[in-house]
């Protein structure tokens, strides 16, 4: 990558670090992660898998299991610590997408869809990943 291009990456990178949908998702991220709820719920929640898998390898039935998972996910889920995140993912992808828009609209290209990831086929097969 030629200097220039990286230098004006890593100023992009500065500038949504101090982004405050960025600072928001960090804040709102540690706070999920810290909240004592949500780790108890999660530990339940991973016993509970345990349980399951160990049932169903004995061939016992574990349907009280998994409504007591579904009962744990639908907690998690509505928990406001993970509301918080879920909205503030949400901002942070906005802006994600204006960057990728802004990108687009530069080079005439869609950014997004050149950077992402391109999976290794192996052999050309036509999938284009490969440029053939």
């Amino acid at each position: 990558m030629e200097k220039e291009v990286q230098e004006a990456a890593e100023r992009l990178g500065d500038c949504i670090r101090q982004d405050s949908a960025h600072l928001s998702f960090l804040e709102a991220h540690s706070v999920y992660g810290s909240d004592q709820e949500l780790k108890e719920l999660r530990a339940q929640y991973g016993e509970l898998a345990t349980i399951i898998r160990e049932k169903q390898a004995a061939g016992e039935h574990f349907q009280e299991e998994i409504q007591a998972v579904q009962e744990i996910q639908q907690k998690i889920g509505q928990h406001p610590s993970t509301q918080a995140v879920l909205d503030a993912q949400k901002c942070l992808q906005d802006l994600f997408i204006c960057c990728n828009e802004k990108m687009t609209e530069v080079l005439g290209i869609n950014f997004a869809d050149l950077a992402a990831a391109q999976q290794d086929c192996g052999d050309c097969g036509g999938c284009s990943g490969c440029g053939s």
